[in-house]
């Protein structure tokens, strides 16, 4: 999982509940606290499937800004609910991520819509550009 972040990757953070009053709070800075989290992750089975993501760029350092909501999954993530939704940013030249923040609240507790119900065709497209 790792390797989906960049080198020198600004943060990654998972907040479940709130912190105040039971919930977890993890921020990484440095890969290897990075690798430790997934490592651990992965042996609780987690698991994320997007749902709704929502994209602009910034041209000045070349990043793609997200917004999404997923369903996450684990099994000691139970006592949450599956929907969490987050932000990040992208870095357009690696395809690899800079920024990661997501929240999970208390069930039930669905993630608001990112998406208009129907279709509105923008003023302007931008994607990350490739070489």
């Amino acid at each position: 999982m790792a390797g989906f972040f960049t080198e020198n990757f600004e943060w990654y953070s998972a907040t479940e509940g709130n912190p105040r009053n039971g919930g977890r709070h993890f921020v990484a800075y440095h890969r290897a606290k990075l690798q430790a989290y997934f490592l651990e992750r992965i042996s609780h089975d987690e698991r994320m499937y997007l749902l709704e993501i929502d994209v602009g760029y910034e041209r000045a350092r070349n990043l793609g800004h997200v917004a999404y909501n997923l369903l996450r999954t684990a099994d000691d993530l139970t006592e949450y609910a599956a929907e969490a939704g987050g932000k990040g940013a992208i870095d357009c030249d690696s395809g690899r991520i800079e920024v990661w923040s997501m929240a999970q609240g208390p069930k039930p507790q669905p993630v608001g819509d990112l998406c208009p119900e129907e279709p509105v065709p923008p003023d302007i497209a931008i994607a990350c550009a490739r070489k």
